[in-house]
């Protein structure tokens, strides 16, 4: 199987989008839900359909709110979250890693920088000017093991 694990703030919005649309989107209300940048929440549906990829939920959203309806919100299916051990976010993406030995291959698609040195190779820094990136997409296709990242077909 092969996995993301995702964050939500500063990812799936940005700075950015909060320049546009002069807030940023809170879970609680549903008129920001359509705050997320549509772009990002596309390229990210492309990797998944593309790869066969599922999406593990790593963002503190994870903490609040049910899975089914953050995955409605954020308009990408959730595949599963990580347990919440209040440790920094590189051990518990692998604690749910040696709990899913299934796990072939994956990728982090985060804004913060704590991750463990062996999780570096499939980490993808996310700016919090931009959020998720084309370049940010990019890479995530070369993890999964796309030569042609210039067309991404």
């Amino acid at each position: 199987m092969r996995v993301i694990f995702l964050d939500i703030d500063d990812c799936l919005y940005s700075i950015r989008t909060r320049y546009l649309f002069e807030n940023c989107p809170y879970f609680e209300n549903p008129e920001t839900h359509c705050m997320f940048d549509p772009i990002t929440i596309g390229l990210i549906n492309k990797a998944v359909k593309d790869f066969d990829l599922k999406v593990i939920l790593s963002s503190t959203w994870r903490k609040s709110h049910p899975l089914d309806e953050i995955s409605e919100i954020i308009k990408i299916p959730l595949h599963d979250k990580t347990c919440i051990l209040n440790t920094t976010r590189g051990f518990e993406i692998k604690e749910y890693l040696d709990r899913n030995p299934q796990i072939t291959e994956y990728a982090i698609i985060d804004d913060d920088s704590d991750m463990l040195d062996e999780q570096l190779p499939y980490f993808i820094k996310v700016g919090r000017d931009d959020g998720f990136s084309l370049s940010n997409y990019k890479k995530l296709r070369s993890i999964f093991g796309d030569n042609d990242i210039v067309t991404g077909k």
